[in-house]
């Protein structure tokens, strides 16, 4: 029996024993106990089991020991509920609990290290994503789980990664130049450079003449003026060697040959087999400032003092009597979609826009300028409706239809909003399939939906992003201030 009920009972011997029952049924009753039977009150009042209390007036000492009565018989049967309820497995005992902080760890996702995918990670991505020089490529991830690899080969890197197949090729500040396998970071090839690297890289396969597809060819140039060729797969062997003089910016492939614009105002189209010059083209001494761009068989190249240049890319013959003035001084390469030519401007800061194949004609469907609040030193990803501009920390969306240019205090943007970031944006932003991807100076990797400007995800490299970021099939490449190479993965 229960001690509490026992001792309740004893004390009250003395007393009126119909009193006792009385009360004992009425406290059964508040719990709905009737013997083995649970009822509930209304069950109870209905078969006529409640019974009446009479009020009688006994001393205070009676009534508290009837209340303790009730308390502990409650007590009981919020007990006998319980036990109805839970599972006989687990006794639990009225002692004082030891409260422990969860040693759970949520781990970041820098500090994440996951599988490669069972598909091999490929994608060709050049430098700004090809000849038109867009920013555009495929695939990316909507969702990041960690990184597939971290590697750090040695030196500062101090040219755009590029893309080709299953490998990734980037150079380094202790001129050497490396092929990577994207999937698992393992060194494929290795070129020791003669001296520092002043170009950016280019990857191309010429076609043979029987219609197949020739060796992989890496070509680049150093600071003494000479552009090399190597064997892109077998461990890096040189195949040619040819002096073109300072070359700036990113060498430009074009079916079998490559195109470098130099320092001393030239471009050297050679054959990317041989290195054999193809043509030349000089400016007479206007010096260009940035890698040449190729749609539909014409290059387009800015020269320092504002001008540019329209080449036949099969001759190298100009196509315009004088070259295109600009307004200002350009400092990037040219930017191609549909049939309009973008030229960004670093003083005045804005962008020029020409129809292709035109010697500076402004083209229907676009406004001939669009202005920009700092100087365009990052080319914009673009597609025919919407340009995308980096301006310090801003990520801007501006619309192209020059109807809707209709007040000049206002820049139509699909967006609510400007896309900002916290620090520096440092990489030129790389549209693919819908989402924009940028890197900053305090380390971010950070994708943007298209559409709305809003963020999708972020990534915590440690270190300022540098370069550009190569976007392929379930994969984000990013190069950083400290040399590291990181490849983001997830889905």
């Amino acid at each position: 029996a229960n001690p509490a009920v026992a001792t309740a009972m004893s004390t009250a011997e003395e007393e009126d024993d119909e009193l006792l029952l009385s009360r004992i049924d009425q406290a059964m009753a508040a719990a709905g106990l009737s013997g083995d039977l649970i009822l509930s009150p209304a069950q109870r009042r209905a078969a006529g089991l409640h019974r009446p209390r009479r009020v009688r007036r006994r001393p205070g000492w009676q009534l508290a020991l009837g209340a303790a009565a009730v308390a502990v018989l409650a007590v009981g049967s919020a007990a006998i509920t319980i036990n109805l309820l839970t599972p006989p497995t687990t006794t639990t005992t009225a002692t004082s609990v030891e409260v422990r902080a969860s040693t759970t760890v949520v781990v970041a996702l820098h500090e994440t290290e996951i599988p490669p995918p069972e598909s091999r990670l490929n994608g060709i991505y050049p430098v700004r994503g090809g000849s038109h020089r867009s920013g555009l490529s495929t695939g990316g991830l909507r969702e990041v789980a960690g990184y597939y690899w971290r590697q750090t080969p040695g030196g500062s890197i101090v040219t755009f990664p590029v893309a080709y197949g299953p490998y990734v090729y980037l150079g380094t500040d202790e001129d050497l130049v490396y092929g990577l396998e994207m999937q698992t970071g393992l060194v494929n090839m290795r070129v020791v450079s003669d001296a520092p690297i002043s170009s950016e890289l280019a990857v191309g396969q010429p076609v043979s003449g029987e219609g197949e597809r020739s060796a992989l060819i890496l070509t680049f140039s150093t600071s003494e003026g000479i552009a090399y060729g190597y064997d892109a797969l077998r461990n890096g062997a040189a195949i040619w060697q040819t002096p073109i003089g300072r070359s700036l910016g990113a060498p430009l492939v074009i079916a079998d040959m490559v195109v470098y614009a130099t320092s001393e105002g030239m471009l050297h189209a050679l054959a990317l087999t041989s290195g054999s010059p193809v043509w030349t083209f000089d400016t007479g001494g206007e010096s260009f400032v940035a890698g040449p761009t190729e749609v539909d068989g014409i290059i387009y190249a800015v020269a320092r003092d504002g001008l540019l240049y329209l080449v036949n890319a099969e001759t190298g013959e100009a196509l315009c009597e004088n070259p295109v003035r600009l307004t200002g001084s350009a400092v990037a390469s040219p930017v191609v979609t549909g049939d309009a030519i973008f030229v960004g401007l670093e003083s005045p800061p804005g962008i020029h826009v020409y129809g292709t194949g035109s010697c500076g004609v402004p083209t229907a469907g676009y406004s001939p300028f669009y202005p920009s609040s700092t100087s365009v030193r990052l080319g914009p990803a673009m597609t025919p409706e919407t340009m995308y501009l980096i301006e310090e920390r801003n990520l801007i969306a501006l619309a192209l239809d020059p109807s809707l240019w209709t007040d000049p205090t206002v820049l139509p943007s699909p967006w609510e909003s400007v896309f900002s970031t916290e620090n520096l944006i440092t990489t030129p932003p790389v549209l693919a399939d819908d989402l924009l991807y940028l890197g900053t100076q305090d380390g971010l990797v950070l994708a943007a939906d298209a559409a709305t400007g809003t963020e999708v995800w972020r990534f915590e490299t440690g270190s300022a992003i540098r370069g550009e970021l190569i976007v392929v099939p379930g994969a984000v490449l990013a190069t950083t201030a400290q040399g590291e190479i990181v490849v983001i993965g997830g889905e």
